[in-house]
């Protein structure tokens, strides 16, 4: 009786696969249903192409693996369900479509999770965008890794939804790297639509950045012909080895991305990691750095010109060596992360040891670490390094340690972003750094208990945005600047003393609402300078602080509070300037200066100018420089003036050389930005 009843069994069981095998299409439910235990899995699902499987599950078992080699999925209608603490669902090498409406292919709930590897998801339906690829609702307390995967046709690719504010906040619990992502539906940040996360207190879903985001593509996969469901690649896909080993075998350097890996070959960088040193060159360009680099002590790692350097998230060049990176004004080194997406990559970080001799020069750097302390995207905690002919953008912080005095000279600092404001140099205690003839467009300099001087350089801030309210110029905990012939306009502050103290000469600050404050018990210096159109105050001494400002013209053609303030216990001596409003003093004069164009900041003075040879009769121990701002003789005549410039005996033509460089950089740089590269 028992043979009977089990070979009745096995001829059921015989039936049912014939009639699998024969049939057009496979319910995966049917598949899920009968899939015994297998690698480690509750059940373990092997498909086999070209058998075409249709709609999806309910995941009622702790843990199941789906192993597409490559077959088609047409989910259809149904969706693949896993719900539940600690419910896993793995899958690789499945290509998902739907050749109906869907909402959702694949949905996890309540904690669940799984390993997306491999995959090619399409959800064209009649050529337009369908459904949501992957969907996780609730799911906070354990990682999913979505790696090497192609989603084209979607509303939505991969949504993330929670309740929980504080898991919300610390960040989406999702692991996504090396995907790609084309002619998805959601693009509110223009091209940032891929990902979306929801705070369900929120208003609407707005997307995330992908972390670690490294190696994530936005561009057409080019399948062969996807019309007719050929998901294959051509032979000039950005997919062609261009994915992570992940544990499944492949042709050439890489895997692929997607579920279906080719025959060709591609070569989109050499990866390198660990010890490095020697050079770097244009032959083995672009270098993709995807763990820390260490540059030995004694040793050089010299990167030439014309390399290009893609970084992966928070990934570090470990400087204990020498680093010379010298491209050329034709031929920079690129320095970027390793994304489609604005990631950011770690840092550059020369230890205390390491070789002062080491230099940065003509190189663009994108999307470095953003961070306070040591960890600014270049950190010099030795004694000095050279910085020089650079350009940065979407970037963090030159950050200088102890006692370093490195030279920043002739760099961009282009924040590239709505919001402006970003610290672009933070000089930390007892560092005295020479910042000279540098541009910051949207960026700032944060100086703490440091003794730098800041020297010809031009600062262009962003104040027609409400958020946009910073000092371009911050010194506080004892710090001691000299700030001298540098020019500064457009934010809501110029330069900020709090508790320390600062030699204000020669500049030229417009279009502030407040142009130099002293605080907290702070003193310095405020000497020929131009100050225009400032809306609040040009300079404020308060909270004890002690300021002495001679020779400047603080001036506004639009309503101006105060030109000179003074506030509580302090003290603000003006003697010999030009003021749009009462202040008493030796000296002071209140008539309009008489600048060349004022309506285009041509600040120089009129043959006419009542500030020509009425600044201090007697200099001596003011310490001024040789020359004004222009680079033109200090003294012309018998008398100082009053002012940033020097009346010279005739009428100087226009706005001076540094500023004319400057407002051309910002135009070239916003034009390049709609380029492949921002430089």
């Amino acid at each position: 009786m028992l043979r009977k009843r089990l070979l009745f069994g096995l001829i059921i069981m015989f039936c049912l696969s014939l009639s699998i095998l024969l049939a057009d299409s496979i319910p995966l439910q049917v598949m899920y249903d009968n899939a015994g235990p297998g690698q480690g899995y509750d059940k373990l699902i092997i498909l086999q192409p070209p058998q075409t499987y249709t709609g999806g599950f309910t995941q009622n078992v702790q843990s199941v693996c789906i192993q597409g080699n490559g077959a088609i999925i047409d989910i259809q209608d149904g969706t693949i369900l896993v719900d539940g603490y600690e419910k896993v669902l793995d899958f690789d090498h499945c290509v998902f479509y739907s050749s109906t409406n869907n909402y959702c292919y694949i949905l996890y709930l309540n904690d669940a999770s799984g390993n997306i590897f491999n995959n090619t998801f399409y959800g064209f339906l009649n050529n337009q965008p369908e459904s949501i690829a992957l969907k996780f609702e609730e799911c906070i307390n354990d990682t999913s890794y979505i790696i090497n995967n192609i989603f084209t046709g979607f509303e939505k690719v991969v949504y993330f939804y929670t309740l929980s504010y504080g898991a919300y906040m610390d960040g989406i619990d999702l692991y996504i790297e090396n995907n790609l992502a084309w002619e998805n539906l959601d693009d509110p940040w223009n091209g940032y639509g891929t990902y979306i996360g929801w705070g369900g207190w929120t208003g609407l879903p707005m997307p995330f950045i992908p972390i670690t985001g490294n190696s994530e593509l936005i561009e057409d996969p080019m399948f062969i012909y996807p019309d007719s469901l050929n998901f294959e690649l051509t032979e000039s896909s950005p997919c062609v080895d261009y994915g992570i080993e992940v544990g499944f075998s492949y042709n050439g350097n890489a895997p692929d991305i997607g579920a279906l890996e080719s025959p060709y070959n591609a070569f989109w960088g050499t990866k390198i990691s660990g010890i490095i040193t020697g050079e770097l060159t244009t032959e083995n360009s672009p270098y993709i750095i995807i763990d820390d680099i260490t540059i030995p002590a004694s040793d050089t790692l010299c990167i030439r010109p014309g390399v290009y350097i893609k970084i992966n998230y928070q990934k570090v060049i470990d400087v204990e060596g020498k680093l010379n990176i010298s491209g050329t004004e034709s031929d920079s080194v690129y320095i970027t992360n390793n994304s489609a997406y604005d990631i950011y990559w770690g840092n550059i970080i020369f230890r205390e040891n390491s070789d002062d001799s080491s230099i940065i020069k003509h190189c663009t750097v994108e999307y470095g670490s953003y961070s306070w302390n040591f960890y600014g995207t270049i950190s010099c905690l030795n004694d000095s390094i050279t910085i020089i002919d650079n350009k940065f953008s979407k970037v963090g912080i030159i950050f200088c340690g102890s006692g370093n005095h490195s030279l920043i000279k002739n760099n961009i600092f282009w924040a590239n972003t709505s919001f402006t404001g970003r610290c672009a140099v933070y000089c930390d205690s007892f560092s005295i750094p020479l910042i000279k003839e540098n541009e910051f467009d949207g960026t700032y300099l944060y100086i703490r208990a440091a003794n730098p001087f800041i020297y010809s350089n031009l600062f262009y801030g962003n104040n027609e945005l409400p958020a946009q309210q910073w000092w371009i110029i911050r010194l506080i905990d004892q710090s001691d600047a000299i700030i001298q012939n540098n020019y500064l306009g457009n934010t809501h502050g110029g330069i900020l003393i709090n508790k320390s103290s600062a030699n204000i000469v020669n500049n030229k600050i417009i279009d502030c609402d407040q142009g130099a404050s002293f605080q907290h018990e702070s003193n310095g210096y405020v000497y020929n300078n131009t100050l225009y159109n400032c809306s609040n105050f040009g300079v404020i001494s308060s909270s004890g602080s002690c300021v002495h400002a001679v020779n400047n013209i603080i001036w506004s053609d639009t309503t101006m509070f105060d030109a000179l303030r003074i506030s509580g216990d302090a003290i603000l001596l003006a003697e010999y300037n030009d003021l749009c409003t009462y202040f008493p003093g030796t000296g002071n004069i209140f008539e309009d200066p008489l600048f060349v164009d004022p309506t285009n900041f041509d600040l120089h003075l009129h043959e006419n100018s009542p500030c020509i040879n009425t600044g201090t009769p007697d200099t001596t121990g003011l310490n001024l420089p040789p020359y004004d701002l222009d680079g033109n003789p200090r003294i012309y005549g018998d008398r100082i003036d009053m002012g940033a410039y020097e009346w010279q005996g005739y009428a100087v033509d226009g706005w001076d050389q540094l500023i004319k460089q400057f407002y051309i950089r910002i135009i070239l740089i916003h034009l390049a930005s709609q380029q492949q590269f921002l430089f």
